[in-house]
């Protein structure tokens, strides 16, 4: 009843068959391996791109502190003079190399 299992077509066949699965399964096996190999290749670029811009924000992080420093200069130097312009309130920053500052605020109806 089974005799036709024994013909050589019929095991080449499933020969051929169990061939290629073994070769699939090796492919997915490699894909794998280069799925692998590429994670690591963008972890290193990542690494040295986060070193590259730590170094960054450090120089940033002295600049802000040094433009804070002088910031903190200016502004214990300069006083608010209020002026009255014909009903008008006008506010002036003035340091010691003159007006800085000037600009006029719309405070009529409260004169």
């Amino acid at each position: 009843m089974y005799r036709f299992l024994l013909k050589p077509r019929w095991i080449l066949s499933h020969i051929f068959v169990l061939v290629v699965v073994g070769m699939m399964i090796n492919f997915g096996f490699w894909q794998l391996n280069r799925l692998d190999e590429r994670i690591n290749r963008l972890e290193v670029r990542l690494d040295e791109r986060i070193n590259r811009l730590d170094e960054r924000i450090n120089g940033l992080d002295e600049k802000i502190n040094q433009l804070r420093g002088e910031f903190l200069e200016f502004k214990e130097e300069m006083r608010l003079v209020p002026v009255k312009i014909a009903g008008w309130v006008a506010g002036a920053m003035i340091g010691s190399s003159g007006v800085i500052f000037g600009g006029f605020q719309l405070l009529r109806g409260l004169l």
